[in-house]
């Protein structure tokens, strides 16, 4: 659920941020501004969730060292959700 509810989120943002920057389109004090804040805090909290998140290793165990996971983190999807 979480996935798809932020793919929702990528959608929007794709479709609405050409809109904004290309029709000079300001969305201060409006209720919009306000789902655009909440949508940047729900991309923070699944950039956090992300480092809690346990992975399966290459034995089909799950790593739940935190360490170990911002690692594999850091080398892997780390750029891609931030693009």
């Amino acid at each position: 659920r979480w996935d798809i509810f932020m793919l929702t989120l990528i959608l929007y943002s794709a479709v609405s941020v050409p809109i904004h920057i290309g029709f000079s389109i300001e969305s201060d004090g409006t209720s919009l501004w306000y789902l655009e804040v909440s949508m940047s805090m729900a991309f923070v909290a699944d950039l956090v969730l992300s480092f809690h998140t346990a992975y399966l290793d290459s034995e089909g165990r799950f790593v739940r060292d935190r360490k170990l996971i911002a690692q594999k983190y850091f080398r892997g999807w780390l750029c891609v959700n931030q693009l």
